[in-house]
């Protein structure tokens, strides 16, 4: 056997074991494999490939900037050969969406999507168109368009099922599974989710295990069954501790700590928010963090620590500089109308929060939860609220989320205390009967 066919063997084995590795959450064995085969091959898609494992590790170990680094390095390698190139791009634009730059993902998904047009559709341009259509799905999750997210998710699960991927299949239905939780579908997104850890299990795939856990417990968590989502976020810190997953971590603990707010624990959350900021700043999470850093201001406002609102304002807004989607600015911009009524100038504090809810979409269900909050805080603080017809409305609808549900008795009760007895007493009621069935301490100030 000659020397070349040995050292193509060597990186085949190198890199069958570096997939091994990564599988089981060893990402510094598996970066080891990985520039070992840099090392010793000039071959083009090895190296290209090699290049977007290592990306992958670094991806998964936090470290996203070197993780692009590593992803371009490996598509000028394989510059010139298309579907190779296509399939760096695809970790590319993965590491791009983790760093919250949806713009350049999205540019980067259809550059994808376009050299994969120009190829016959086998089995691994299956998997690679599938792969785009999934971060396409992940970008429109992150912007809130959700209905868009779905079809995406739809379309990978689609074509991963029918090359009967297991991998990809646990994967989409995870991913769909989330999707529907947004959506309020929680039916559906506990059979998929639940789906998909089976796969999973299977599949030895404990990265895997640990997100479908943390998307379980976010499931229970929309629907009230908040011991249910407390242990199953500890399950998903159990595996994904193990394996050193960072990004996840910063999920699982931002998790726990809004179950722990939700029980008046306030300080057991904000150690978990803290947590949760720390790893998500390790990992270049800009938008976690920034999700954090609200979270811990509102947190300090209900402690009444200004001093604390005035960091975590602070943090936030610094932070929004450096986002390509401004979104998430209007919570914010709530956090600073609460803070000016409090610590401030109080007619200030109206004017924002007037004009952040003038600006929300009444028909949307994570904009009202922001208005039965900011109408919640004003209530329990002794202001009036002009304008309270929506909120009527949505009693008569199906609101399927249970803290929303909860916190709108808590709202109408609030409204109606100085003005209709019968009906204030009819509100209160079926607050404290929602907080009993879901084990939250009853109070009237949300």
């Amino acid at each position: 056997m000659t020397h070349e066919k040995i050292r193509e063997y060597a990186v085949r084995a190198l890199l069958a074991r570096e997939g091994v590795f990564a599988l089981k959450g060893r990402y510094d064995d598996a970066v080891k494999d990985c520039e070992y085969v840099l090392r010793i091959t000039d071959d083009k898609v090895a190296r290209g490939y090699a290049y977007v494992r290592i990306s992958h590790a670094l991806e998964r170990k936090g470290k996203l900037p070197e993780a692009l680094e590593y992803a371009e390095k490996g598509e000028k390698e394989v510059k010139g050969i298309p579907f190779e190139r296509a399939r760096v791009m695809n970790w590319k634009a993965n590491v791009l969406y983790r760093m919250g730059r949806y713009k350049s993902t999205i540019e980067t998904v259809n550059q994808v999507l376009e050299i994969l047009r120009t190829l016959e559709e086998g089995e691994d341009v299956l998997i690679e168109k599938s792969i785009a259509y999934n971060t396409l799905g992940s970008v429109y999750y992150g912007m809130r368009k959700l209905k868009k997210a779905a079809e995406h998710y739809n379309l990978t699960y689609r074509m991963r099922e029918k090359i009967r991927d297991l991998m990809g299949i646990g994967m989409a239905l995870n991913n769909l599974g989330v999707v529907y939780t947004e959506m309020q579908e929680y039916e559906k997104a506990l059979e998929c989710l639940k789906k998909s850890l089976e796969i999973r299990k299977k599949l030895e795939h404990k990265h895997g295990i640990g997100s479908a856990w943390i998307n379980i417990a976010i499931v229970y968590d929309g629907m009230g069954r908040y011991r249910e989502a407390l242990r199953a976020a500890k399950k998903a810190e159990e595996y994904l501790k193990e394996i050193g997953d960072i990004y996840g971590l910063g999920i699982v603990y931002f998790e726990i700590g809004s179950i722990y707010e939700l029980f008046y624990r306030y300080l057991d959350a904000e150690r978990r928010y803290l947590l949760s900021y720390e790893l998500r700043e390790k990992a270049h999470d800009l938008y976690g963090m920034f999700e954090v850093a609200i979270r811990l201001g509102e947190l300090n406002l209900s402690m009444r620590k200004k001093e604390g609102v005035e960091r975590w304002m602070g943090v936030a807004k610094k932070m929004l500089e450096n986002m390509e989607w401004k979104s998430p600015e209007v919570d914010l911009r709530i956090l600073e109308g609460k803070y000016s009524l409090v610590y401030g100038d109080a007619n200030e504090g109206l004017g924002i929060l007037k004009e952040v809810i003038d600006d929300l979409d009444k028909d949307d269900t994570e904009d009202m939860v922001r208005i039965i909050n900011v109408f919640i805080f004003l209530l329990s603080c002794g202001y009036f609220i002009p304008e309270m017809e929506r909120i009527k409305e949505m009693e008569k609808e199906e609101i399927k989320n249970a803290e929303v549900r909860r916190k709108m008795y808590i709202l109408l009760y609030l409204f109606y205390r100085e003005r209709d007895g019968k009906k204030a007493k009819k509100y209160r009621e079926e607050a404290k009967r929602l907080s009993e069935n879901a084990g939250v301490p009853f109070q009237l100030t949300g």
